[in-house]
């Protein structure tokens, strides 16, 4: 409500000025990401195509794009990045990239190879570090709502699942390289699957400096078979 307006039919429009609210823009890249995936959902009803629109979603991905793309320069230019880079444009690029990379008739699905994927993801680790979401989010973000920071925490693990998979796909180290944190009110087998596979696929990677590659096997009995089924 800070930047639509809804009249009596139900009509919406933004209602920023620009540029003065351009603090308000990552919350608009949001709105639309959030909406495209809407009516992804929307259009899978597929029973006598009741409830479906003929709204194409990828044209609110293509929204989302440029105008991060417009954002973006203009407010490098301006040396203002900082009111571009929120956790807001986080969860959009999020929800955009993901849909245009994974999902099929994805602007980007026809990429054999996988490069293009490895590197968006690869991008996305950067700037939630950047965002400190690898760190402890119930300190940084101790400003946010416990839903939000709940979000945000789930968020940081998809992005690892992530990393992961273009880990195992491509061979290269996974990005997110630092010891998971274990939050006491945000812990599920999603969270240890996903701290799991970061682990060992790091410690894989490192096989060829060790002289002696059973050492792999080892570690792998004693910190991650031993351990879970003591937690169990």
């Amino acid at each position: 409500l800070e930047f639509i307006n809804v009249d009596l039919n139900g009509k919406a429009t933004f209602n920023i000025q620009l540029p003065r609210d351009l603090d308000k823009m990552s919350h608009v890249l949001l709105f639309l990401s959030s909406l495209s995936f809407m009516i992804f959902l929307k259009n899978q009803v597929t029973v006598n195509n009741e409830g479906t629109t003929d709204v194409n979603y990828l044209v609110f991905l293509e929204f989302v794009d440029a105008l991060f793309t417009l954002l973006h320069n203009y407010l490098a230019a301006n040396g203002a990045l900082r009111l571009l880079y929120t956790v807001e444009t986080f969860q959009a690029l999020f929800i955009s990239g993901t849909f245009q990379n994974y999902v099929p008739h994805g602007n980007m699905i026809d990429d054999s190879e996988g490069a293009k994927t490895a590197v968006y993801m690869r991008k996305m680790v950067s700037l939630g570090k950047l965002l400190n979401l690898n760190k402890n989010i119930d300190v940084y973000y101790a400003h946010k709502s416990p839903q939000m920071r709940k979000s945000l925490k789930s968020l940081w693990y998809a992005v690892s699942s992530y990393d992961s998979l273009e880990s195992l796909e491509i061979g290269i180290p996974p990005k997110i390289k630092v010891s998971f944190l274990r939050y006491d009110d945000f812990t599920s087998p999603f969270t240890e699957t996903s701290i799991t596979m970061n682990q060992v696929l790091k410690l894989y990677y490192e096989i060829e400096l060790m002289k002696d590659t059973n050492q792999f096997i080892d570690i792998i009995e004693k910190f991650f078979i031993e351990q879970w089924n003591v937690d169990k």
